[in-house]
């Protein structure tokens, strides 16, 4: 009786040991993923009156003005044809491989210079003219 106690002891504490191993590591997981996902992109990256950029705000502005240049680019490529055709597909190949690394390059100053433009011109218009622009208006109006 008493091997196997000590049997059934050790076969306990296996089950204990593995058990708690596999809690810290799900518990890890589950930080690293929470810091990737929650916290880095709710910090801010500019602000401008009660507006805010958050990381994540600021990706989905990348990614928006990596397709507005794409968009130049091809209007470009179509107005001068293919005697300036190379270089609008390099600058194409360059900004589409951009894209995949918004998440890990560093912040880049003309987007969140764009973004403070846009938002100035919304709350000028708001405090002046008691107007509420929306995003596409106010880069209209930046564009225009």
């Amino acid at each position: 009786m008493n091997r196997r106690q000590r049997e059934q002891r050790r076969q306990r504490l296996v089950t204990i040991v593995v058990g708690s191993a596999i809690g810290l590591a799900l518990l890890a997981v589950l930080i690293g993923v929470s810091y990737d996902r929650l916290w880095i992109p709710s910090r801010p990256v500019a602000q401008v009156g009660g507006a805010t950029l958050t990381r994540g705000g600021y990706w989905a502005e990348r990614r928006n003005e990596i397709a507005r240049q794409i968009v130049q680019n091809l209007q470009l490529q179509a107005m001068f044809g293919t005697q300036f055709g190379n270089q609008f597909e390099q600058q194409l190949v360059t900004l589409d491989a951009q894209v995949p690394n918004i998440r890990t390059e560093g912040v880049d100053d003309a987007t969140v210079s764009g973004w403070v433009d846009r938002q100035l011109i919304i709350q000028n218009a708001a405090s002046e003219y008691n107007l509420q622009p929306s995003d596409g208006e106010a880069a209209q109006q930046l564009l225009g």
